[in-house]
């Protein structure tokens, strides 16, 4: 049985029985950081926004106790994003590609990276708390009919990922038509 349902109207699931709802609370007060956490990504229903947690379990390691960068290390890093949608294909590729290249060393899985390789992925791991104040709209177009819509496709490709970016121009007709 389907249950926790959550929308960004509330009169939608008013008549769901408590034990149904995610959280009612949170709709009456317009607690605007109240998330729902749906297939590894955070919803912020009254925003009606999408955001990441950006927390990472190797940026709590106390200095001290950090050990050296292996393989397994970061593989096992690099495993904890996840990201069902692949919005965070641009964040995930470098670690991706550093990783492919610590393969070409042919390093033990538990010896110790080279220098170069360590800082360049913890330099990584430290930029990831950015993404706590990235957010994404979940909704984009509201008045499809006083407004052109165009979606601008461009993709890349070199030798070790490719690439697509996909964006939407929309132009208001209404705007256009008094020019």
């Amino acid at each position: 049985q389907l249950r926790k349902w959550s929308s960004i109207e509330p009169k939608l699931i008013a008549d769901l029985p408590p034990g149904m709802r995610e959280n009612e609370i949170a709709f009456n007060e317009k607690n605007v950081d109240h998330s729902v956490k749906t297939v590894g990504i955070r919803w912020q229903p009254i925003t009606n926004s999408f955001s990441f947690s950006g927390s990472h379990v190797g940026l709590e390691q106390d200095e001290s106790t950090k050990k050296p960068l292996t393989k397994r290390m970061m593989l096992s890093d690099i495993a904890k994003i996840f990201d069902p949608i692949g919005w965070l294909v641009p964040v995930t590729l470098k670690p991706k590609l550093m990783m492919q290249a610590a393969w070409l060393q042919k390093t033990d899985w538990d010896s110790a990276l080279p220098l170069d390789f360590s800082s360049a992925f913890l330099s990584w791991l430290a930029d990831l708390v950015s993404l706590r104040t990235r957010t994404i709209n979940r909704l984009v177009c509201t008045d499809y009919l006083t407004s052109s819509n165009q979606l601008h496709v461009f993709r890349d490709l070199s030798q070790y990922a490719c690439a697509a970016c996909l964006y939407l121009r929309r132009t208001d007709m209404v705007t256009c038509q008094a020019n």
